[in-house]
């Protein structure tokens, strides 16, 4: 009886200590993301870039930070630029892209790392105003920041 006890609580102690090692082997989550919806310029290239509201802690998947935006009040399908940047710096770029909507487009820089808190800045296309008169787009998606 006292082996049987054992037994059983060695095999208890051999799945907690397995399924902590499986937790901390991945400890974040590489589809955490924060979402944005925000208005951007587009009607000159000189504008400055606008920056999204939140930002995410980089723990994994470093090089890369990747966007999926949609319009929501135009059908144009024109790729809109957006850059990574360190949450609090000043202007200080780490990648650039322009992105189509609905396509989750990676931001690649080996200087966007981990454990960093990250945000977007966006500006759209001038494209949007020469062709539909729009002088600004409301965007709005996700930055996944793990992948």
């Amino acid at each position: 009886m006292k082996i049987m006890k054992k037994v059983s609580v060695s095999a208890l102690l051999a799945l907690v200590l397995l399924s902590m090692l499986a937790v901390s082997a991945k400890a974040y989550d590489e589809n955490a993301s924060f979402r944005f919806d925000y208005r951007i310029n587009s009607t000159a290239t000189t504008d400055p870039l606008k920056d999204t509201t939140y930002s995410g802690l980089k723990q994994g998947g470093a090089g890369r930070l990747y966007v999926r935006h949609y319009l929501t009040e135009l059908p144009g399908t024109y790729t809109n630029l957006f850059r990574g940047k360190k949450d609090n710096s000043e202007g200080t770029i780490h990648g650039s892209k322009w992105c189509t909507p609905g396509l989750n487009v990676p931001i690649q820089s080996s200087s966007i790392v981990t454990g960093v808190k990250w945000r977007l800045t966006a500006r759209g296309n001038t494209d949007y105003y020469t062709y539909m008169g729009a002088p600004s787009i409301l965007v709005n998606g996700n930055c996944f920041y793990n992948k």
